[in-house]
């Protein structure tokens, strides 16, 4: 067999394994339950049921460091910085994505919780930036791309976002976020990310 050909052998079992073993990483965390309702390549709409999210707010113009430290404070918080009704601490299932919610002043980085717990069971942060929240069912517009999510592509991606949202009869109700679902050392290529929006059906004139 002649080198070039061993060397393309080993090189895409290479990026097979890489992208089995990010593919299993992802799929060992829980999603938001959802149901997606309507599928177009890499864009979708989907209906997601009722959550409880742990978020924080960030301070900062910086898109990838605020995300960066309201990573770390919600880590903090289900890796046990928080307290149960027993007054101990507990570890807190992971789940994905990492969502970042551009807001005034900053960005709100969001963790949704496992859906074992209520507001009620849910350990309570020890951490005061980090607050919890119950959100309802929501409707939602997500287009999905790869590679390390920069800010300008992010921009650009938002608007195709919304402009795909807008042919297909829908509305955005919210501003745009950022959801990243694997962790930083996954190759580019092999990254699952998404902007994503809340939209409601356009309604018709009579």
């Amino acid at each position: 067999m002649k080198p070039m050909v061993i060397l393309a052998i080993i090189v895409g079992g290479g990026l097979l394994a890489t992208l089995a073993a990010a593919q299993v990483l992802r799929s060992g965390y829980d999603e938001p339950r959802h149901e997606v309702v309507v599928e177009d390549g890499q864009f979708q709409i989907r209906d997601y049921a009722a959550r409880i999210v742990a978020q924080t707010f960030v301070s900062t113009s910086d898109w990838r460091g605020g995300t960066s430290t309201g990573f770390g404070r919600l880590a903090g918080f289900i890796f046990g910085g928080n307290l149960t009704s027993a007054g101990e601490s507990s570890k807190i299932a992971m789940t994905t994505p990492v969502e970042s919610i551009p807001s005034s002043d900053g960005y709100i980085v969001v963790f949704t919780m496992p859906p074992s717990y209520t507001l009620d069971t849910l350990p309570k942060p020890t951490d005061d930036s980090v607050t919890i929240q119950a959100i309802g069912p929501s409707t939602v517009a997500a287009l999905r791309f790869s590679g390390n999510a920069r800010s300008a592509d992010i921009e650009q991606l938002s608007e195709d976002l919304l402009a795909r949202a807008d042919k297909m009869g829908w509305v955005a109700t919210s501003t745009v976020k950022v959801a990243q679902y694997d962790p930083p050392w996954t190759p580019g290529p092999l990254r699952r990310n998404e902007v994503m929006v809340d939209v409601k059906q356009k309604v018709s004139a009579p």
